[in-house]
Order: C-alpha cells, then structure tokens, then sequence
C-alpha cells in the first residue's frame, strides 16, 4: 500500500514567528497571532461548514481588521503584517523533516489553507519545493481543513485509497 505525507505549509513548515515580530513593532501585545490566526481558522471553518468559500488572503485581511478593531490598533498597517506573511521562513528542521519522508519513500504533497501558486512561491523562495513530489490548494475543492475534502482531492489525484 503507498503511503502518502501531507504537510500544511504555514505554521507546520513554515515559522510564524516573523509575523508575530511585525505585530509587536507595529504596537500590537504579544498573543496578537493567536487571537488573530484563531480567528482566520475560525472564519474559514465556519465558511466550509456552510458551504461558502473565500480566498484565504481576503479572510486573513478581514480577520486582520477585526483583530485590529478590538485592539484599536492603526488599520493602515493591515498590508504590512499580511506582506509578512509572504515572507515567513521555514523552520530550522523544515528541510531535514521533508529529507526523513523521502527517505521512508514516503511522497511528499501537500493540502493548506493557501492558494497553490502562494505556497509554491513560498516554498520555491525556501529552496524547498523540488522536496515535493505535487502542490495542492484548497482553493481546488472550496474547502478548508478540517474539512475531508482537501484531504480528499489530493488522495484522488495521486489515485490513492
């Protein structure tokens, strides 16, 4: 039986942490990522589960405003924080962990809340996307995770139970 690893690029791969950095300079508390990436997470389960899908960077933009509402924070620095997010970089262990996989001839894809040239972009400016073997968006299906369908598309699309 193949196996298959999946990975979810922003948060897994990806350190959030520069994004974090930008929202304290910009005068937002420390647990401001939090709040605002359980808000994002929330909005995008809540779309699926209804049945409405909307581009991930117009959620992160609207999540970002309500975030920036309650903490009465500058709304103009919006486009600043969500450009960060175009500039994350891997974990220090991102390129090991996707080496370990191939190892275990596992093929690598993977399914995440970005549109597929987003996360090729960001993987390619890392140096990491000739690890994986196919890119997927969620973007495909009009779901987000936790939703089976993302999970779903990628499996039917390798021709894998």
């Amino acid at each position: 039986m193949a196996r298959l690893v999946i990975f979810d690029v922003l948060g897994t791969l990806f350190d959030l942490e520069s994004v974090r950095a930008r929202l304290i300079e910009i005068g937002a508390p420390e647990l401001t990522l939090e709040d605002w990436f359980e808000r994002l997470l929330h909005t995008a389960l809540t779309l699926t589960t209804v049945g409405q899908f909307r581009p991930f960077q117009e959620i992160a933009d609207s999540t970002l405003k309500t975030t920036f509402a309650q903490l009465e924070l500058d709304a103009s620095r919006r486009a600043d924080v969500l450009d960060s997010l175009k500039a994350v970089a891997p974990y220090d262990d991102a390129e090991a962990a996707l080496g370990s996989s191939r190892r275990r001839r596992h093929p690598d894809c993977r399914a995440q809340q970005r549109r597929r040239e987003q996360t090729k972009a960001m993987l390619e400016r890392a140096g990491l996307l000739e690890r994986f073997e196919r890119i997927f968006g969620v973007e495909e299906v009009g779901a987000y995770k936790p939703d089976a369908r993302p999970y779903r598309h990628v499996l039917d699309e390798m021709e894998l139970e």
